[in-house]
């Protein structure tokens, strides 16, 4: 499908690309690159949320309008890509994703539209698919910008469940599942999974005791992962803080002053105290007035204006 975006540029994208992994399963990822051939940096984005989300498909586009090839692709499990989705939240030896990581990067090396340079980014779920990767050293992994992921999930829930945010958020991720299944319960789309959520499932689970007693139809096939993580609250799963000195690339970290993992700080820093001694002077950070949603940066978050910088572009900020 050829497409224009942003400054009008051509675009091509080559969609529902295959990719496969170490152990034969086979993900897809959607590849933009800017008109009229050549070779061209590679960024890869990884993602649990949809590769063709319009935040990313838009992303995307503005980026090969600037002369990179982008990979957006579904993690294992995930929307177009086959295999089980094991999520963030367990013992990360048991998830697939430093591996898949590692091999998607070098799989954009190859693309005939790269340069055979790679830099992996993205927010929040997507940045903890990039720091799993860059643990591994893919030869081909040039940089690194991940924004709204902290270097311990202890800093984000304190060992309490987050009641409110971690349900809606496990029944919007929920929605593929159903989809994949086939499952006649709830929706299969997760902009309506999220309506649906508040405004009907929520008044039934939120204040339900004890949480292993609920029905699993609502969290479909994330129920087992659901239940498993109700008793280990207290148990630290990211630890990305051990992986800094594993990552040979220089990193870029994004976040907020209203961040909820306001974590990726500690990304930056520890990155300068214990990344490898030939980078420390090379990682960068930005911190502003916005809110998890780096996305969508805005100038005016709650009753405070902060002024016409603040309302930066998330593009942007991953082209600087």
């Amino acid at each position: 499908m050829v497409v224009t975006h942003g400054d009008n540029r051509g675009v091509v994208r080559d969609e529902d690309q295959s990719v496969e992994m170490r152990d034969g399963t086979i993900l897809k990822a959607d590849v933009y690159r800017p008109m009229g051939g050549g070779k061209f940096p590679t960024l890869l984005l990884r993602t649990p949320y949809w590769k063709q989300h319009p935040r990313y498909a838009t992303a995307a586009h503005t980026l090969a309008a600037r002369g990179y090839t982008v990979v957006n692709q579904d993690i294992r499990g995930r929307y177009a890509s086959e295999g089980e989705f094991r999520w963030q939240f367990m013992d990360n030896s048991l998830t697939f994703d430093a591996e898949d990581g590692y091999d998607s990067v070098e799989w954009s090396a190859q693309l005939p539209s790269s340069d055979g340079q790679v830099g992996t980014w993205g927010h929040s779920y997507d940045a903890w698919c990039a720091w799993r990767l860059a643990e591994l050293q893919p030869p081909s992994l040039k940089a690194l910008h991940a924004s709204g992921m902290g270097t311990d999930s202890l800093e984000m829930n304190f060992g309490v469940f987050e009641t409110g945010r971690r349900l809606e958020w496990t029944y919007m991720m929920a929605a593929d599942m159903r989809r994949r299944s086939g499952a006649a319960h709830g929706p299969q789309d997760p902009f309506e999974a999220v309506r649906y959520w508040r405004e009907v499932e929520r008044g039934k689970y939120i204040w339900s005791l004890p949480f292993a007693d609920m029905p699993d139809e609502p969290f479909s096939d994330l129920t087992p992962q659901l239940k498993a993580f109700y008793s280990q609250q207290n148990v630290e799963v990211w630890k990305f803080k051990d992986i800094h000195p594993k990552v040979n690339v220089p990193t870029a970290s994004f976040t907020g002053w209203w961040d909820r993992v306001i974590g990726t700080v500690n990304q930056f820093s520890g990155m300068v105290a214990n990344g490898p001694a030939n980078t420390r002077d090379q990682h960068r950070i930005v911190v502003g007035p916005w809110s998890h949603m780096m996305t969508e940066l805005h100038s005016d978050l709650g009753p405070i204006d902060y002024g016409p910088e603040a309302s930066e572009n998330w593009v942007n900020l991953i082209t600087r």
